[in-house]
Parts: structure tokens; sequence; C-alpha cells
């Protein structure tokens, strides 16, 4: 998965990815040296989830995606990424929550939400 510790790392990219492979990144990096890339052919595709809505494009395609996400999601199939939840909403739970990630140690997401 891409980082924003993976920008120095773009000639590892190029080593570990074959001719006319693909590599897919989520964060945003404005200054990265894709000459690497360049001799194998790789394709970077950048994933952003908003960029149907944010341009009007294909909305029911979005309704669609979203919609077999959480079927999948309903089935078992698909988990998410949550290791931690913390409750109620409050500023005590928030502090909790930042301290956890402030480590550096977190695996997954970590929520703070209102109790059901």
């Amino acid at each position: 998965m891409f980082t924003p510790q993976s920008k120095g790392r773009m000639p590892l990219f190029e080593s570990v990815t074959r001719p006319f492979g693909q590599i897919v990144a989520i964060d945003d990096e404005g200054d990265l040296d894709f000459m690497s890339l360049k001799g194998k052919a790789i394709s970077w595709h950048w994933e952003f989830m908003f960029a149907r809505p944010r341009h009007g494009w294909n909305l029911i395609a979005q309704h669609n995606l979203l919609n077999a996400v959480a079927e999948r999601i309903d089935a078992g199939q698909i988990r998410t990424t949550l290791t931690r939840t913390y409750s109620p909403l409050d500023a005590t739970q928030l502090r909790r929550a930042h301290a956890d990630v402030e480590t550096g140690h977190v695996a997954g997401k970590v929520v703070v939400a209102e109790a059901d």
C-alpha cells in the first residue's frame, strides 16, 4: 500500500512491479518522481471515493458500488478495518482515541461514536 512514508520508495515500486503492471494509490503526494516507472510502462492510478459525486459523473455507478459493498459486508465477505470503538462521543473518549493513535501502534481504524 502506498503511504506518505513511501515518497522515497519509487525505485522499490519499480523493482517489485512487473512490466505493464499497475499501482493504485489513495494518499496525496504532490511531488512524486514517476520517471523510474516509465521504463516498464507501469500505470499509476489514483483512487478517490468522492471523484464521481464531486464531478457529477455516473452517479448511479457510485450508488451501485456502495450497495454492492454493503451487501458483501452484510454477507461477511468483507471485513472492516475497525479495531477499536470508544463511546460515548465526548471529550474524554476523543482524548483516549487520540492517545491511542498518537502511539503509532494502532492497527486498523479507531472510531469514537454515540452509544447505540
